[in-house]
């Protein structure tokens, strides 16, 4: 039932796992130190075990949204200037990183302690400039500040924004969507999907992609377990 996410047990220092349906689990042969995530439809929550009400702590509803894309030149805010990351950026990112994300289903968890949430963010950036995760990073400047970032996951005509944040400085000018339009005009695909994930409890975030066309693919409860000692 337990799959093993071995990049996340990595970042945690002990064992993460994905159960991959909503069975009962023997809690008392499971390991001391332990985090498992449970997603399952939402139109299905009602269902779980009672086993899994009651050592399972519900985080949040994750949505997911997409937007087909048929391949045209997109204007974009000249205001903010967008381009592909380079290695001087990363800093800037990892500060903006810091600040964001606040929605995630790992700073939700308050039970998770905040310096395993910042390590796990830091990873997440780091591995993009170790070739390890995503297949763009965007920056976006305004006055040659860095006032965002987009790392996207390009593959067989999808493209996945797999993190996007913009700096406290910089909100509500149109940072977010330069960033996804800069990335839809220099992505070469022809006709593609964009997919993204966002929490319920980000208001903002899904406002946004509801007023920038993208539609409500689905809805997933998110469940936590975790065991400190």
């Amino acid at each position: 039932l337990l799959k093993k996410d071995v990049w996340l047990s990595k970042q945690i220092g002990f064992n993460a796992y994905d159960l991959k349906k909503p069975l009962n689990l023997d809690f008392s042969d499971l390991e001391k130190k332990l985090f498992i995530t449970l997603k399952m439809q939402n139109s299905k929550k009602k269902k779980i075990s009672k086993a899994i009400k009651e050592n399972f702590k519900f985080i949040d509803i994750n949505y997911k949204f997409v937007k087909k894309i048929k391949k045209k030149k997109i204007i974009t805010n000249q205001n903010i200037s967008c381009q592909f990351s380079k290695l001087s950026d990363k800093e800037d990112i990892l500060s903006i990183a810091k600040e964001a994300f606040k929605y995630s289903r790992f700073q939700i968890d308050k039970r998770i302690p905040k310096n395993i949430f910042n390590k796990i963010q830091s990873a997440w950036i780091s591995n993009f400039f170790k070739g390890n995760r995503g297949t763009h990073l965007v920056v976006a400047k305004k006055n040659d500040i860095t006032a965002g970032f987009l790392l996207i996951v390009a593959k067989n005509k999808k493209m996945l924004i797999d993190l996007i944040a913009t700096s406290k400085k910089f909100q509500r000018i149109g940072v977010a969507s330069s960033m996804i339009n800069f990335a839809i005009n220099n992505i070469s695909f022809k006709n593609f999907e964009i997919e993204v994930g966002t929490q319920k409890k980000n208001r903002k975030s899904v406002k946004f992609y509801e007023k920038n066309g993208f539609k409500k693919k689905s809805e997933l409860a998110v469940y936590h377990y975790l065991r400190l000692n």
